[in-house]
């Protein structure tokens, strides 16, 4: 077994899905908007109702919750 071979294709998975995650952050409004789904998400999760009210309103706000620049 090469683990030199495996330790670099690790390490250029790792690069393409760190690249994956910057441009769908960066799509979504960066951390700011990351951070204004969080609360959300938070505040859906909170409210009122059945726990599957809650689940669905959460998933809801996950979906639209950021914000595209």
């Amino acid at each position: 077994m090469d683990f030199k071979k495996l330790t670099t294709q690790a390490k250029d998975q790792a690069k393409g899905f760190q690249d994956k995650a910057k441009v769908e952050l960066d799509r979504r409004g960066g951390t700011e908007g990351l951070k204004a789904g969080a609360k959300n998400v938070a505040d859906a999760a909170k409210g009122g109702g059945s726990v599957s009210d809650k689940a669905k309103a959460a998933a809801a706000a996950a979906k639209t919750a950021a914000k595209p620049r």
